[in-house]
């Protein structure tokens, strides 16, 4: 095996590698083709040739990514406000609106860099991957690690890792269409060395390598931004024509204040940093994201379609019964080490007597197989390579493979040229129907084991037609695998029951072993389906039987043929150990222990993610609506040369918006999943974030925020002052503006703190703020509750946030030359009470809200109801055609038919 040079230097061999035998390629390596490179071969290959990759790889262009910062909608706003500043000659203005871009378009391009770079590092976790044998053991290490001398195994499905040497292979073929253009599989053969120079094509006894291509990602946010941006010109057309569309000095600065008041500056980079910190939280719980659609997707999943072996179950096949024709059943019991031959007990704990019978049993099923158990002197524990059902059969000498049919040939002491044949038991005698049906009932698959004689030499075994091997078998016995539950498999289930997630397990197995693990489940409710005998195609059917019925469905999938229903699936979920590379390419996700739970766990982080987007969104977008209906009421405001007089100053604004409300919303972004969240149906995905509640919540808590605001800016003038608002206040300071720039400070300290107050309100959409677990006994203020519970400074990152961005208010308002001259307000005095007055005002104002919400049931989630309606209906209606298809497999040409079984709402009853 040669791989694909990117080091400093490649290896070099006597002669190409397809001209050398395997023997004199290994030897040249320094490689043992039984046990691998040593780890610390594989840690100098690595060292001396470099990673194994194609130089010259493309990075992220830097240029795309500024080029996005400065063209998305909200910069374009700020641009045009900088604009018109420096078109009116507000040279202070202009300058911070100058700085405030440059900070926004900084930071964002950082971040985003940033967030594509770990999106990078994470799709690296789940790129292609391979299965080298190292010291004897077989590992699966990143294809880029992979170094001269390695013993690479290749499975369908994968890609080819590196230019790899065959030195054994079965019914082989790779695709090479990207290195010579032929567009069917080519045919390879391990044996011979090829004499003379050939070309790529030619070289029979080698497999390479090729390149693979990776999308990107990019926030869903341009709709939302250029919705904004409309409202912005809109909001600028209704200032010009509040002033007869007169568009001096004082109506430009007007308008600019409406426009900056409109946009969320922070909102872009408060999602990226989000989405990028839930996705290294997913990858701790075993997730890798590769599609960041996924992420909301993922809490949106109603239906969850699993495969069952090695993701319900642990994927360690054990040997749990044999039966031997006139010797009765053997059973083998407390055993759950599937690689450790010696443990477990005989039944009576009676090791059984070695007759003819029971030898040729074992003999058959030991010869038939390609996998190794072997004891670790080092690690003192058994280990195994190898198929899961070879290495349970090997440990006890019956065998069976993915494949139907697998013939070995051996020449015993006796003379005799065996056919050992591993069939699946329906092709044997209809009598053992009854045996096999007792087995499966048990959550056994069925496995025969048969031979024959065969009176050919051992030269003509090549090119032996498999038709004439594979009949007139002898029946040596049958055999019973037992793949167990996981441990955390019903746990898992039953949280997706009480997230009104349905489950549905696909297997190919028999009916009645499929039948027995949902038994032992036990936690599969009444619609979803157990679909045994399940092809690749079933599961497609599957998904759009689904979608028919509106519901948003999961798939995982670990083979080639998995790849069409992964695609068509909401979600499609690929095995990271077991799935292959074109399974992983499919996919959204990729787990990477093969776990059901795991999935469980993503679809958790994902109403998480879900949850806290809504959050934010409300916090930022609410204090824009605030600010905006102050402005628009604040065109009353006139003053003697008749124009408007806004209540706060753009600068105020950027200073709200940049600084004030970005820091809560990136702790929102990252609030710990409430403790219902499991509790609660999917949310609907065609809504998405702006749900009807999350409109209504935003004009509600606006319209308090921006009327608590307007009347302190009333009262400090017209009730307490003169309603003097002076001449040009809205560019200068002079005595004449004294009022009004004292009725700014108020506004824009109270302003402050209701938008820091809202982001704890907002940790819950419905729930009080003084009652955040619903599960929890009636308690005070969460500020003085036990340290068992939640509590508001629980998210440190948000308390901190709020807290400093309260005491900044006043540095702001008292320094001199910054609160006139920047800021356009003045420091004040009895004005506090006023600020400090409001905060009470909008917490009552927003509770009653919530008790509203909670009190009449308004924007409760329907997608209970939907699941109550689904739940009524058989989906035997999507699936009745499918019990009659019949799916023929291409290796050996059996007929299978796709089996649905139902669970009986009766607890008991058998699946019908």
């Amino acid at each position: 095996m040669a791989p694909k040079k990117s080091g400093p230097r490649g290896p070099s061999f006597s002669r190409p590698p397809y001209q050398l035998s395997a023997d004199e390629l290994a030897q040249e390596l320094g490689t043992n083709l039984e046990t691998g490179l040593s780890p610390s071969q594989a840690k100098q290959g690595l060292d001396q040739y470099g990673e194994n990759k194609l130089e010259g790889g493309e990075g992220i262009p830097v240029w795309k990514v500024l080029i996005k910062q400065i063209s998305n909608a909200i910069i374009r706003v700020l641009i045009i406000a900088m604009a018109l500043s420096y078109g009116v000659k507000d040279w202070i203005e202009g300058g911070v609106i100058t700085a405030v871009i440059f900070l926004n378009v900084t930071i964002g391009f950082f971040q985003e860099y940033r967030a594509e770079k770990t999106m990078d590092s994470l799709r690296s976790l789940s790129s292609p991957t391979a299965a080298v044998l190292r010291d004897g053991n077989l590992d699966h290490v990143a294809s880029i690690t992979v170094v001269p001398g390695d013993i690479v195994e290749l499975k369908t499905g994968d890609v080819v890792p590196a230019d790899l040497r065959l030195f054994e292979a079965m019914n082989f073929e790779t695709d090479e269409a990207l290195l010579t253009g032929e567009s069917l599989p080519v045919p390879k053969e391990p044996e011979p060395p090829i004499e003379g120079e050939v070309g790529v094509g030619d070289r029979t006894n080698m497999a390479f390598s090729s390149s693979t291509k990776h999308g990107n990602f990019q926030p869903k946010l341009a709709k939302l931004a250029y919705y904004l941006l409309l409202c912005a010109v809109v909001l600028a057309i209704i200032v010009f024509a509040a002033n007869k569309f007169r568009i001096p000095h004082e109506v430009v600065i007007y308008a600019i204040s409406l426009g900056i008041a409109i946009i969320p500056e922070s909102l872009i980079a408060v999602l990226t940093i989000t989405m990028a910190v839930g996705m290294k939280t997913m990858v701790k719980r075993k997730v890798i994201v590769r599609k960041l659609d996924a992420l909301e997707a993922l809490g949106g999943v109603s239906n969850i379609c699993s495969d069952k072996t090695g993701t319900l179950t642990q994927g360690k096949m054990i040997t749990r019964k044999a039966w031997i024709p006139g010797l009765g059943m053997y059973t083998v019991d407390r055993t759950e080490e599937a690689a450790n031959p010696t443990s477990g007990d005989f039944e009576d704990g009676v090791l059984p007597e070695i007759v003819p019978e029971l030898e040729a049993f074992l003999h058959s099923s030991a010869l038939c197989n390609l996998a190794t158990v072997r004891f670790d002197n080092t690690k003192k524990r058994w280990q195994a390579t190898g198929d899961p059902t070879e290495i349970a059969l090997q440990n006890t000498h019956s065998t069976a493979t993915s494949r139907e049919c697998l013939s070995y040939f051996r020449n015993p002491t006796t003379g005799d040229i065996l056919s050992l044949q591993k069939v699946l038991l329906r092709e044997l005698l209809i009598f053992a129907h009854l045996l096999m049906t007792v087995l499966a009932d048990q959550g056994l698959r069925v496995l025969a084991i048969a031979r024959r004689a065969i009176d050919r030499p051992p030269a003509d075994w090549n090119g032996f037609p498999r038709n004439e091997v594979e009949q007139n078998l002898t029946l040596m016995g049958l055999a019973g695998l037992y793949d167990p539950p996981r441990l955390e498999t019903k746990d898992a289930v039953r949280k997706c029951t009480n997230a009104g997630i349905q489950v549905h397990m696909l297997t190919g197995d028999h009916p009645s072993t499929a039948r027995a693990i949902a038994r032992e489940v036990d936690q599969l409710p009444a619609l979803p389906f157990v679909i045994a005998r399940c092809a690749p195609n079933t599961k497609v059917r599957m998904i759009d039987a689904l979608h028919r019925r509106g519901r948003y469905a999961a798939m995982t999938g670990d083979g080639v043929n998995d790849s069409p229903s992964l695609k068509r699936a909401d979600v499609g979920i690929a095995m990271g150990l077991a799935g292959s590379d074109v399974a992983k390419s499919a996919s959204d996700i990729v787990l990477t222990d093969d776990n059901f739970e795991s999935i469980v766990n993503a679809v958790e982080e994902g109403r998480r993610m879900f949850d806290n987007i809504q959050k934010f969104i409300l916090h930022l977008l609410v204090s824009n609506v605030g600010e905006v209906i102050l402005l628009i009421i604040g065109l009353a405001f006139r003053d003697r040369d008749n124009f408007s007089v806004f209540p706060l100053a753009p600068l105020e604004i950027l200073w709200i918006n940049m600084l004030t409300s970005s820091f809560p919303a990136f702790g929102l972004g990252l609030e710990k999943a409430t403790s219902d969240i499991m509790r609660r149906p999917p949310h609907d995905t065609k809504v998405g974030v702006f749900t009807k509640q999350i409109l209504v919540d935003m004009v509600v808590y606006g319209t308090i925020m921006g009327t608590c605001s307007l009347c302190t800016f009333v009262i400090i003038v017209y009730g307490v002052g003169t309603g003097n608002l002076g001449v040009n206040c809205n560019s200068r300071y002079s005595s004449e503006c004294d009022l009004v720039f004292r009725a700014r400070a108020a506004v824009f300290a109270q302003l402050t703190w209701l938008i820091l107050i809202s982001a704890w309100e907002f940790k819950s959409i419905r729930r009080s703020m003084f009652r955040f677990d619903p599960y929890q006994a009636e308690h005070r203020f969460p500020f003085f509750r036990d340290a068992s519970t939640p509590k508001v400074y629980r998210n440190k990152f948000l308390f901190y946030a709020v807290v400093i961005g309260a005491v900044s208010v006043f540095p702001v308002v008292y320094i001199p030359g910054l609160n006139t001259g920047v800021f356009k307000h003045k420091g004040i005095t009895w004005e506090w009470a006023l600020s400090f007055g409001a905060i009470p005002v909008f917490v009552c104002g927003v509770e009653a809200w919530k008790f509203i919400k909670r009190k009449y049931g308004l924007f409760n989630n329907r997608e209970s109801d939907r699941v109550k309606k689904d739940a009524s209906l058989s989906l035997r209606q999507g699936f009745f055609t499918m019990a009659k298809t019949m799916t023929r497999t291409s290796s050996a040409g059996i007929s299978r038919s796709t089996t649905v079984e139902k669970r009986s709402p009766v607890k008991g009853d058998e699946m019908i």
